[in-house]
């Protein structure tokens, strides 16, 4: 019997990239800045401790998870968002009135 290929294959990290200068917090809220990173271990800084910290890069994914700061007001500074409301009311009330 021959083997089903689905062709389906999973490619890539499944984990989210390490950078230096990137926030990460744990789940208690405290919040970490990455200083360097190696494929095995990480060093970063805790807010509000003068020193150094490292970890094994497992163990790091486990213990943090990235914070994404200002995406939204990112968008918002870039999209205005009761402009796009207002076109958008606009298309429609024009769309309504060609139909009639």
């Amino acid at each position: 019997m021959k083997p089903l290929n689905t062709r389906l294959t999973s490619g890539g990290s499944a984990r989210p990239e390490i950078r230096p200068g990137d926030i990460w917090q744990t789940s208690a809220g405290v919040k970490i800045t990455i200083s360097s990173v190696t494929p095995m271990r990480v060093t970063y800084t805790r807010e509000g401790y003068a020193y150094p910290c490292i970890s094994p890069a497992d163990n790091f994914y486990r213990a943090y998870f990235p914070v994404k700061t200002g995406a939204m007001t990112a968008w918002c500074q870039e999209n205005n968002p009761l402009e796009q409301v207002k076109k958008l009311r606009e298309l429609i009330q024009a769309k309504h009135e060609g139909r009639h």
